[in-house]
């Protein structure tokens, strides 16, 4: 399953995110990425804020540079990103990025596709 985020603008109000990631224990985020990632079409139209490292590679097969955050996890098994697209400016591959989201989903090549639509991507100072 491949998950896209792309920047609309818009506010974040405090108020208005539904599942804030980045107070969640490592173990929580792994839990609960993985229950977005297990059922996308009952995620839809939620906002979320979630923290990571940035990534990105060539999708050859559509011509698309992909964008990956992924996920601060502590445990050693498993990793988790959500993909991405985003009009500002980019970070460089392995930045800590903080997102806020929407969930939603486009289709392309026959294919539907689940993605998070960045209204904010911040850079974190370590």
């Amino acid at each position: 399953m491949i998950i896209f985020a792309s920047g609309c603008g818009g506010g974040n109000n405090e108020r208005d995110i539904d599942i804030d990631m980045t107070l969640l224990s490592p173990t929580m985020v792994s839990a609960q990425g993985f229950r977005i990632t297990s059922s996308p079409e009952d995620h839809l139209g939620y906002s979320m804020r979630i923290r990571g490292s940035y990534f990105t590679f060539l999708w050859e097969e559509a011509d698309m540079n992909l964008h990956y955050v992924i996920l601060d996890l502590a445990v050693g098994c498993c990793g988790q990103a959500f993909e991405f697209k985003y009009s500002g400016e980019l970070p460089e591959i392995g930045t800590p990025i903080q997102i806020t989201v929407v969930f939603s989903y486009y289709e392309i090549m026959g294919e539907v596709y689940f993605y998070i639509s960045v209204t904010e991507l911040i850079e974190i100072v370590l």
